[in-house]
């Protein structure tokens, strides 16, 4: 379960995602509280976005859940990795790094739950989006 300051981040990389996406048109529905769903979010064309968030630099490397890995399966081209770092005030600049159909173009790691690795890597395509800083 996460603490009350990785839900703040967690709520903070969803407001960012939400105005991303409002910039394209679309809406978007916060289902973090759908236990077992295997996303964070949904937004109006049915896309789902699966949400980790940082204070920090972004991670090389994450984990996903085993709900989280069904649904990346399941959606394939409609399920994107949505990073978010640099959330702490004074650490940097709040980035998003989106990235669509995570399984086909990251490197898998199984263990008990499964890594996705490259995520800086120049062959990921990825959407990335900076604010300023807080």
């Amino acid at each position: 379960m996460a603490g009350p300051r990785d839900q703040e981040k967690e709520t903070l990389a969803l407001r960012m995602l939400t105005q991303a996406l409002e910039a394209e048109g679309l809406t978007v529905e916060d289902h973090r509280a759908h236990a077992g769903l295997g996303a964070d979010a949904m937004a109006s064309n049915g896309h789902f976005y699966e949400l980790k968030a940082h204070g920090g630099p972004e991670p090389t490397e994450i984990s996903l859940t085993g709900a989280e890995l069904r649904r990346a399966l399941a959606e394939r081209e409609r399920f994107s990795l949505v990073i978010a770092s640099y959330l702490e005030q004074g650490l940097g600049r709040p980035t998003l790094r989106i990235i669509a159909d995570p399984l086909t173009c990251l490197t898998l790691a199984p263990t008990e739950e499964v890594k996705l690795k490259g995520l800086r890597g120049a062959q990921v395509e990825a959407v990335v989006c900076e604010w300023g800083e807080r």
